[in-house]
Formats: C-alpha cells, sequence, structure tokens
C-alpha cells in the first residue's frame, strides 16, 4: 500500500547554528550565579543578625547612658584563694584599709 498522492510543500532547511548548548554561556552563568549566591547569603547573615557586637548597637537600641564596657576575656584566669587576697589588696588600696581594720 503505497500512496503516491504525497507531496513536498517546502524543503528542509538547518539551523546555521549547532544546537548543543553554549559553553561560553554556562561558564558565564555560573561565574555569575557562583559570586552571587555566597554573596546574598552573607548580606542575610549580616541582617539577620541581632548579637551585639560594638558599643553602637546598644546605643542604637537602648536610649539609657552608657556607663562603661566589660572585657571579653576569651582565657578563664585561675588564681588560687591566697594569691587572690593579695592581688585584691594590691588593685584597691580601700580594701587594703578596710583588711587592716578587721
Amino acid at each position: 500500500m503505497v500512496d503516491n498522492n504525497a507531496r513536498v510543500i517546502d524543503g528542509a532547511s538547518g539551523p546555521g547554528d549547532p544546537i548543543a548548548p553554549s559553553r561560553n554561556k554556562i561558564l558565564l552563568l555560573g561565574l555569575l550565579l557562583g559570586l552571587a549566591v555566597p554573596g546574598v547569603i552573607f548580606l542575610m547573615i549580616m541582617f539577620l543578625d541581632t548579637r551585639i557586637h560594638t558599643r553602637k548597637d546598644i546605643q542604637g537600641k537602648v536610649s539609657a547612658p552608657f556607663l562603661g564596657v566589660i572585657p571579653n576575656r576569651t582565657r578563664t584566669m585561675r588564681v588560687s584563694p591566697r594569691r587572690r587576697s593579695r592581688l585584691s589588696a594590691r588593685t584597691c588600696p580601700s580594701f587594703q584599709e578596710k583588711r587592716r581594720s578587721r
């Protein structure tokens, strides 16, 4: 069963460029996403951070006067009770006077 009533209306023509993915576009897109995604994550972490880091953070949120700073000590100092009494007597003269009056 062969039909002879079929005919070609327009001839087939292929594209001028290859259909495969463009390597340069993929590399450029990867570079842009590789820079943009970590940047957006960094900015989100920075803006969503509610911890206090500097004196300005406190002054911006509280209307009370600022009295002082407590230093951040990374190492804990272990001092024996005998040495502790000598250290406090040396650093605070009024403590030494109070101790003598006992």
